[in-house]
């Protein structure tokens, strides 16, 4: 009984830390998201929209991280709760970082990297995806030399700062979230 409980408590976080994994994957997901935006030409539009730019990099990481649907959630982020947002200029940011979320989940499932990020299994046979492998951290470049086991992401986001009626551009929201369906079945 000794015996499992040190390998519980002690080995097997060691080994894999489910909170220390999910800052590492974000982050190399936003690199994924940030190329994949970069690439599809919108980046350079002149009427791109920072709120469109924001939600599609949001719709991208969580599609990869958590897959889904493709929908955003129902409210919008929160830094677009705030009674200087319930105007017209407002619902608009609102709906551009919705339009920008569902095209960043889009890219994101067509690309193939949903399939990318979820664990390989002896089940799976499929090819590896050709989408950004080579970006793909060794556990020392995604946890460095040491374990962290209790420490999750910094919540750095300062939303007081915001001004209302202009157009937010901030940085992906960390969030946990219970995983998704994904199309990693192959049934599609």
């Amino acid at each position: 009984m000794c015996h499992n409980v040190h390998q519980t408590l002690v080995v097997e976080p060691k080994l894999f830390n489910w909170k220390v994994d999910q800052v590492a994957s974000r982050e190399l997901y936003a690199k994924w998201a940030e190329r994949a935006w970069q690439e599809s030409g919108i980046a350079s539009a002149p009427c791109h929209s920072p709120n469109y730019s924001w939600g599609f990099r949001e719709g991208f990481v969580e599609y990869v991280y958590a897959g889904g649907n493709g929908e955003p959630p129902a409210a919008p982020p929160r830094a677009l709760w705030k009674a200087g947002w319930r105007t017209r200029s407002g619902k608009q940011a609102a709906d551009a970082w919705f339009a920008g979320y569902r095209h960043g989940a889009m890219v994101a499932h067509e690309g193939g990297f949903r399939d990318q990020a979820v664990l390989r299994t002896s089940f799976d046979s499929s090819p590896f995806p050709p989408a950004y492998a080579d970006e793909i951290l060794s556990p020392t470049e995604a946890y460095g030399d040491e374990f962290l086991l209790d420490e999750g992401a910094p919540d750095d986001l300062n939303f007081e700062s915001i001004e209302p009626g202009y157009p937010v551009e901030m940085p992906i929201q960390q969030r946990s979230l219970q995983p998704g369906r994904s199309s990693q079945s192959g049934a599609e």
